[in-house]
């Protein structure tokens, strides 16, 4: 096995125990799941959250660390949004909403890699001209990497935060995962304990984890296996990462990732244009950020935020006072020049004739959802109000991505995440895309936009 690192104990335990019980034998370069093993769904389920007025100034995609879900970002979106940054965040297949879908229950990174860029991509589409990056923490920031990796030419820069596979009490996690490889590889265990107890020591942030119905902490030694595969391929991978900029965030408090390690792994990032900061807090910095110390957390978002902000502006900022007035609000200025431009992506020209019938004769609106994905209560509710206020000027479609017809209209739209709005001008043209559960009011001012454009 290429790479940086040794083959881990814990694989060396377990390919032992595969031979002691006659197991089949699981190579240690393939334990990462095969994309052959497709599930049933075409997209990922996603969560937004974006500031009604104005274009964003940059749109930010999440992904979250082994055992969460995209919920873990909920205080870290709200307040990032307020800065005037779209941010999006994603379920990682065999969490989140992906427990309650049939075949997807497991975790898989060839189809996890896929889902992040299928989502980057609908980000990009959603928001054209907007700088778009990629946040990810702990199991979350090393799949950030890896992705940066193999497509930099959708980011303008990525953040990764406690992404080293390496951790503290490392030997004692591999001999239980070894042993419970003796009784069955897809038998599920609970680490919950082990995991929170090193990730935190805020009762409250433990109570909340444990007890999120989404948070799913009974893995299988085989997906323990393959994450800590997938989590050791950190160092080959940011060898490849030699123009995109890249932040990497370490809490000096990790009780889980061993700081010395994630330096080591920033140290081998090809790139020249990378920092490393290291921040006072546990292990999670970014998800759950609710529990952390305010004045803690606010320091982190404006470092965070300015880093960014420096790399949509670059050379043009300048001016100290703008810089401020970011950070309290989207300055007038920076809204502006976000502003300029406004270039719609077109629908791919397989879906032009049913975007085409779906707004033959006004304006329309398609809703891509699956039943078992969280939240579709809600975007079933802004379709019903909609109906209410808009129905007689707009069609209203909703398609259910996980049915056989869905699945095909979901490709031919080249569907990057769930739930998805797209809204159609008069005659199909496409007036604009909403990615993830949205509120009512950016729902309104889209359909408004749409309705506009069919009148022009």
């Amino acid at each position: 096995m290429s790479g940086h690192k040794k083959l881990p104990t814990i694989i060396k335990l377990s390919l032992l125990a595969s031979c002691l019980i006659a197991q089949p034998i699981i190579d240690a370069n393939t334990l990462v799941a095969s994309a052959t093993e497709q599930t049933a769904a075409v997209a990922p389920p996603c969560k937004t959250w974006i500031k009604p007025l104005g274009k964003p100034l940059a749109a930010l995609v999440c992904v979250h660390g082994l055992g969460l879900n995209s919920s873990a970002y909920e205080d870290f979106g709200l307040r990032a949004s307020r800065q005037g940054i779209a941010v999006y965040a994603l379920d990682v297949r065999g969490f989140g909403s992906w427990i309650k879908s049939k075949g997807a229950e497991n975790v898989n990174f060839d189809d996890c890699l896929n889902d992040v860029k299928l989502t980057l991509e609908a980000v990009r589409k959603a928001n054209p001209n907007v700088p778009v990056f990629l946040l990810g923490e702990s199991m979350g920031g090393a799949i950030a990497l890896r992705v940066a990796s193999l497509y930099p030419e959708l980011l303008n820069g990525v953040i990764s935060s406690v992404p080293a596979g390496e951790r503290f009490q490392q030997g004692k996690t591999d001999l239980q995962v070894a042993a419970h490889f003796l009784t069955g590889p897809r038998r599920k265990f609970n680490i919950g304990k082990t995991i929170v107890n090193q990730v935190t020591q805020n009762e409250d942030l433990k109570n909340e984890w444990t007890s999120d119905p989404l948070a799913r902490l009974d893995l299988s030694a085989k997906e323990l296996l393959q994450f800590q595969v997938f989590m050791n391929g950190n160092h080959d991978c940011v060898k490849k990462l030699v123009k995109l900029p890249v932040l990497m965030v370490q809490g000096n408090n990790d009780r889980l990732v061993k700081p010395d390690e994630s330096f080591d792994l920033f140290r081998q990032i090809a790139s020249p244009d990378k920092v490393f900061l290291a921040v006072p807090s546990e292990h999670l910095i970014f998800e759950q950020s609710q529990s952390q110390d305010p004045w803690q957390r606010e320091q982190n978002m404006r470092m965070v935020a300015i880093w960014m902000l420096t790399k949509v502006f670059g050379h043009d900022l300048h001016n100290a006072d703008i810089m401020a007035s970011f950070m309290r609000t989207p300055a007038p200025a920076l809204t502006q020049v976000a502003s300029q431009t406004k270039a719609v992506e077109s629908l791919p020209k397989e879906a032009a004739a049913e975007a085409a019938s779906f707004a033959k004769d006004k304006p329309a609106v398609l809703l891509f959802y699956t039943k078992w994905c969280e939240g579709a209560d809600h975007v079933a509710k802004l379709m019903e109000e909609a109906k209410g206020q808009w129905g007689n000027r707009v069609n209203l479609v909703t398609i259910d991505s996980d049915s056989k017809e869905g699945k095909e209209t979901a490709k031919r739209f080249a569907l990057g995440a769930i739930p998805s709005i797209y809204f159609l001008k008069t005659g199909g043209d496409l007036s604009s895309v909403m990615v993830g559960q949205a509120k009512f009011p950016n729902f309104i001012k889209q359909l408004a936009q749409a309705i506009i454009d069919s009148d022009k």
